[in-house]
């Protein structure tokens, strides 16, 4: 009888702690080398290298180094390319690897990497964005929506904002459950990350720029949508930044501020200035009023030249 817990071909049992979902389509997974436009003189670092799938077809093409955290798997790639010099399997955690020991300058990244640790997976790879020619992983659907969100979608958070700054990413095929074994819960997405040579908008000091980022109430993202009145708004942006922005709840449905520019300083004095919510509300309001009182002036001076005209 069938073991349906046991991988028969690779006779490796997949590993929830590990996040472990094979692909099973061949012509998915030369798709996704496809995706990376490997040339010969190309290397390739493979995150989550599994049973080998995806490595074998990108070692036809160019050196690969594998690495991969699950010990068993790690004896399996050994054994399956022993003898194969454009294969290296190193075993350790992709999160505690240190790009600098890799022997080439630059690379390309391909993976199916585990749903949990997608997020830390895709900020660590940035961290060496000047070395990364260009990144493919499979990933969960809804995460990829995430990333490639507009400014204004309900799928626009914190996780756009923050890789958006430093690459361009899309999507490039969608993939059912049911291409995996075992099936996961949700569909997958094939992405691709191409990091920027410049970031989109100047960021002297990174940071403070993330800090900000996840903490920001403008738009301030929370849960369930709720209108937060602007002190509440402070007050959280401040104990989120006294605890190292952790904790935040960061959900899909946005929050504006009556007077956005206000808020964006009223920010900024508790980022940059270590100000309480207090002095961050009081200059708020005073901010708030100034703009109003300008641009009631600008108002009356748009409508004496209109009753001029007309005479």
């Amino acid at each position: 009888m069938k073991n349906e817990n046991a991988d028969i071909r690779g006779g490796h049992r997949p590993r929830k702690r590990f996040g472990q979902n094979f692909l099973t389509d061949l012509k998915l997974r030369e798709f996704i080398v496809n995706s990376a436009y490997i040339i010969k003189t190309d290397t390739v670092l493979e995150v989550g290298p599994g049973r080998g799938e995806l490595t074998g077809i990108i070692a036809v093409r160019c050196p690969v180094i594998a690495v991969e955290i699950d010990r068993d798997l790690v004896k399996l790639l050994k054994t399956r390319f022993e003898g194969n010099p454009k294969v290296e399997i190193i075993e350790g955690d992709i999160l505690a690897f240190d790009f600098d020991n890799l022997p080439v300058k630059k690379f390309k990244v391909i993976g199916n990497v585990p749903y949990y640790i997608t997020t830390p997976i895709i900020f660590k790879l940035l961290e060496k964005k000047e070395r990364i020619e260009t990144i493919i992983l499979t990933i969960q659907k809804e995460v990829a929506e995430r990333l490639v969100a507009v400014p204004g979608g309900k799928e626009y958070g914190v996780l756009t904002a923050m890789v958006g700054m430093y690459a361009e990413v899309k999507i490039l095929k969608i993939i059912p459950a049911a291409a995996f074994y075992p099936a996961p819960q949700v569909d997958s997405a094939v992405i691709s990350i191409k990091p920027l040579e410049f970031t989109r908008a100047p960021v002297k000091n990174t940071a403070v720029f993330e800090k900000l980022v996840k903490t920001c109430p403008v738009p301030l993202v929370m849960a369930g949508g709720k209108k937060l009145p602007e002190f509440e708004a402070l007050e959280l942006t401040y104990n989120a930044i006294s605890r190292g922005a952790a904790g935040v709840d960061m959900g899909r449905n946005i929050f504006q501020s009556d007077s956005p520019v206000a808020m964006i300083q009223a920010v900024r004095a508790i980022v940059h200035d270590n100000a309480t919510p207090k002095k961050a509300y009081e200059l708020y309001k005073s901010l708030k009023a100034r703009l109003k009182s300008k641009k009631s002036k600008v108002k009356g001076v748009t409508a004496s030249k209109a009753e001029l005209s007309r005479h």
